[in-house]
């Protein structure tokens, strides 16, 4: 860089006179003028090397500090650079640790997840396990406890009906003095005939009424629906019976409850009564229950029969469900209330022979 000071002009000696000095003194004057001239040259020189070499200072130090300027920007340049890879390289391993750790959650997830549903199906697999050997010991406890009570409850009625009997045999010889007094011996074969006999529930001979045994079946049938309502709850179901029927049927209930009332063997209702009729209907061919109901249907003119609503044994309700198929696959619709009608008045005939009612229930 070239300095801006401009070297000083040398101004050459002049005379303050006009007038030339003499000779003698001209000469040592010109020695110092020369001298003077010399030094001021020389002077000169000495400022214009110290200029330069001052310029070449300063350019130097100017260039080095250009340098210094350039080596800093680059350093700073570099520095930026390297900041800036270090960041990319910084989010690259945060986004890449992310990525495994995002990853890593969702193996703990999936593996939670099945040992969940594993625990989870272990867990309803014991439940299941416990309630079905609940249900089990349930079902064997219940099992056992019904067969001990149904074996009392036989004993108990085997004796209250030969009791029953006995009584209403008396009842029948004050209240049919005609037929006069039976015989000691006479007595002890109708005790005899009241003994329960064993029938299968299988039984599939086709009758078309159920009854004509000796003893009192139909009793002992009644009184079992009664031991069975104590076990099972019994299902709502609705019954249609004629005016007669339903009167018949309320007669003879009120006649029943009150002597098993004095009996001490329970509560008698008269779905007890229904059900033990309808239970009769395993019993029935359907060929024959579809003749018997056209019959009751055209006796009744066809007209409507009034609906009562009752309760029965599950299985009871289950075989009137079949019952009714089977009668709609046989005939048509309409005659499954008549056939029900026919079940219950031949149930009250069964009673009836059994233990006729007093005759003035019969004229009420």
């Amino acid at each position: 860089m070239k300095s801006r000071l401009k070297p000083k002009a040398i101004v050459p000696f002049s005379p303050q006179t006009t007038e030339e000095p003499p000779e003698e003194t001209r000469r040592p004057d010109a020695e110092a003028e020369r001298q003077r001239q010399q030094e001021a040259e020389a002077e000169r020189q000495r400022q214009e090397e110290a200029q330069a070499q001052r310029e070449r200072e300063e350019a130097e130090a100017e260039r080095q500090r250009q340098e210094e300027v350039e080596a800093e920007r680059k350093r700073q340049e570099a520095e930026r650079q390297r900041q800036e890879e270090a960041q990319a390289q910084r989010e690259r391993e945060e986004a890449e640790a992310e990525r495994q750790h995002q990853e890593e959650e969702a193996e703990r997830k999936r593996k939670d997840a099945e040992a969940e549903r594993k625990r989870q199906e272990e867990a309803q697999a014991e439940r299941r396990r416990q309630e079905e050997a609940a249900a089990e010991r349930r079902r064997q406890d219940a099992a056992a406890e019904r067969q001990r009570q149904e074996e009392a409850e036989r004993e108990r009625l085997a004796e209250r009906a030969r009791l029953d009997q006995l009584e209403a045999e008396q009842e029948r010889q004050e209240t049919r003095p005609e037929q006069g007094q039976q015989t000691d011996a006479q007595l002890d074969q109708d005790v005899e005939a009241t003994e329960p006999q064993e029938t299968s529930a299988d039984d599939d001979e086709p009758k078309r009424r159920v009854g004509g045994r000796r003893g009192n079946a139909a009793h002992q049938e009644l009184l079992q629906s009664m031991l069975d309502a104590t076990e099972t709850r019994y299902e709502k179901f609705s019954i249609r019976l004629p005016d007669h029927v339903k009167k018949r049927m309320v007669a003879r209930w009120n006649h029943e409850r009150k002597s098993i009332r004095r009996r001490g063997l329970g509560s008698l209702g008269e779905n007890h009564l229904i059900d033990a009729a309808l239970r009769q209907g395993r019993r029935l061919r359907i060929t024959e229950a579809v003749r018997v109901a056209k019959q009751r249907k055209l006796r009744s003119g066809g007209g409507e029969i009034p609906s009562h609503s009752t309760s029965v044994h599950p299985e009871t309700k289950l075989l009137m469900f079949d019952l009714e198929g089977d009668l709609r696959a046989e005939s048509r619709h309409g005659l499954f209330g008549h056939v029900l009608a026919e079940l219950v008045e031949q149930f009250l005939d069964r009673l009836e022979r059994e233990d006729p009612l007093p005759q003035r229930v019969m004229a009420e």
